[in-house]
């Protein structure tokens, strides 16, 4: 697999073998055996052969001087490690692999590496020589398997052996392989079920903004009612003012009836006709009023049960929303605070540069300058996918 190489690692491959390794070479091998458990170690952490790229040798040397460089930094405490997350003295932090990167950044550490990994080039010499020793005394052994009958039986049974643990690895391989598609249909179900929630929760946020887009539209509909009462009312002051002053003039007609003489009855009677005429139209309006009056009443009775069904469903719908948002809580939970945490920091700062704050009313974090959200069920798919959430 390729691996990505930054330009400090690429000077140091760039270089050649150190020539120190020859001095090395020149030890007696009865020296060199403390040294080859070591070497074999390194080889197969790497999975080095002789087939393998020296460029890509280099590489693997480079990280395991980077790391032995980080192990002697933990132990002197200039670096320390919690929970996975590493700071050095100045109070920075990050991954394994970011201190690590920035070691083999470091100036000051190249030379240490160089030379660590000159030592470490010699292991695996040391490792290709400990290899060929290890062919040469097989093939030796082979050789006197074919002159020596007592060692056959021997033989049998290593096959017999080697048999049994092929037959091991391949059961071991076949629980493996059940375990990976349990898994995998595991993530799966969980995917489908968190994308199920976020659906669900998603439809509540919109059947909320509609309910209270109808207690709006029924907000305005008492506003208009109250309205219509009002003028209603003052048409009904205005008629019965009316009706007051067409009595009051009935009154003086009539007591200029009996002031007047006989040519003026007729006259007056037919005023007063009129006036008896202009009462009755008044309150008839008057009548009117009244009825339109308690029709406004009776639509402000339903207007106000429509208002207190409309409370209750929303009531209703906010304690679901509440109970979907405390089991997505739940679930994040079981993470662990300090992960849920690593989480957030992961995902970075909202775009206007706040950091997250709980919610749990909302259902998940909203950025301290109130504009950006992110929901509990897009941080738990960001931590299984690593797929980025929309805030």
């Amino acid at each position: 697999m390729a691996l990505s190489i930054s330009q400090n690692e690429n000077a140091i491959a760039s270089r050649g073998w150190n020539p120190a390794y020859a001095e090395w070479a020149k030890k007696d091998t009865s020296a060199k055996a403390d040294e080859s458990t070591s070497a074999t170690r390194l080889l197969q952490k790497y999975k080095i052969t002789k087939t393998t790229e020296q460029r890509q040798i280099k590489l693997h040397l480079i990280n395991e001087a980077a790391n032995k460089i980080l192990l002697s930094k933990l132990e002197d405490k200039s670096i320390t490690e919690i929970d996975g997350i590493y700071y050095d003295d100045e109070g920075n932090e990050g991954s394994k692999a970011e201190i690590l990167k920035a070691i083999k950044k470091t100036p000051k550490n190249e030379k240490t590496i160089l030379s660590m990994v000159a030592d470490l080039e010699a292991l695996v010499r040391l490792g290709f020589q400990a290899e060929e020793l290890q062919q040469k005394k097989e093939g030796k052994l082979r050789e006197i398997d074919t002159h020596t009958r007592a060692l056959n039986s021997l033989k049998h049974e290593l096959k017999d052996h080697e048999d049994l643990l092929a037959k091991k690895q391949g059961e071991y391989a076949d629980v493996l392989s059940r375990q990976a598609t349990f898994h995998s249909q595991r993530r799966q179900e969980i995917e489908q079920v968190n994308h199920n929630a976020q659906v669900q929760a998603d439809n509540k946020r919109q059947q909320a903004l509609q309910a209270q887009g109808l207690l709006q539209g029924l907000a305005g509909q008492d506003l208009e009612r109250q309205r219509q009462l009002q003028q209603l009312q003052e048409a009904k002051a205005r008629s019965d003012a009316h009706l007051r002053d067409l009595e009051n003039e009935l009154n003086r007609a009539r007591q200029a009836q009996t002031n007047s003489d006989k040519s003026q009855e007729n006259e007056q009677n037919r005023h007063l006709a009129n006036l008896e005429l202009q009462k009755d139209l008044a309150k008839a309006a008057r009548d009117k009023l009244d009825e339109q009056i308690d029709a406004t009443n009776a639509g402000f009775e339903n207007l106000g049960k429509t208002v207190a069904d409309v409370s209750d469903t929303m009531q209703k719908g906010f304690k679901a929303i509440q109970d979907e948002f405390a089991t997505l809580r739940k679930e994040l939970n079981k993470l662990g605070e300090p992960d849920v945490q690593k989480i957030i920091k992961a995902i970075g700062k909202c775009e206007a540069g706040f950091d997250w704050l709980d919610s749990p009313a909302e259902g998940g974090y909203r950025c301290k300058g109130g504009n950006h959200f992110i929901s509990y069920a897009e941080i738990a798919n960001y931590n299984r996918t690593g797929r980025m959430p929309s805030v």
